[in-house]
């Protein structure tokens, strides 16, 4: 089974059950596709080059059954609360921020694709900092094709 993965702290799961034989124990041999980010993972689905993807935002798949119906669909769907958060700020050893509102007039930049941007700049309008330009490397989009 083809499996596009967006290498990120939230796929680590994935690793941990492919480490852990858990795949194996259900006769499932997953070849990872190593793809930056959801839009690119949606592409691959929809032009039948895997089979699975780890760690889509749910807008990523409604939107790719827009395009072709039944082409993703949530076998799990794991929600964060306070004690297990998987989204997150990080800043640099030394930063002055005890909280988000300490980010005020600090360069912020987010982890690649519109979904990331939406709910970061999302995040931080909640704590009053609204109308923030994110900074962002582009992604270096790999051909489905490619391996890990």
């Amino acid at each position: 089974m083809k499996v596009g993965v967006f290498p990120t702290a939230s796929s680590l799961p994935y690793f941990v059950a492919i480490e852990r034989g858990f795949f194996k124990e259900q006769n499932i041999e997953p070849e990872t596709i190593r793809l930056i980010g959801g839009p690119p993972n949606i592409a691959a689905m929809i032009s039948n080059q895997i089979e699975a993807a780890i760690v889509l935002v749910t807008i990523e798949a409604m939107n790719a059954n827009l395009k072709k119906p039944g082409v993703a669909m949530y076998i799990g769907v794991h929600s964060q609360n306070k004690t297990y958060q998987m989204e997150q700020f990080v800043v640099r050893k030394g930063y002055p921020a005890e909280s988000l509102k300490d980010l005020k007039g600090a360069r912020i930049m987010s982890a690649p694709g519109p979904a990331n941007v939406v709910a970061a700049k999302a995040v931080l309008a909640k704590v009053g900092l609204k109308e923030r330009r994110l900074h962002h490397r582009p992604a270096r989009h790999e051909p489905a094709r490619q391996r890990a």
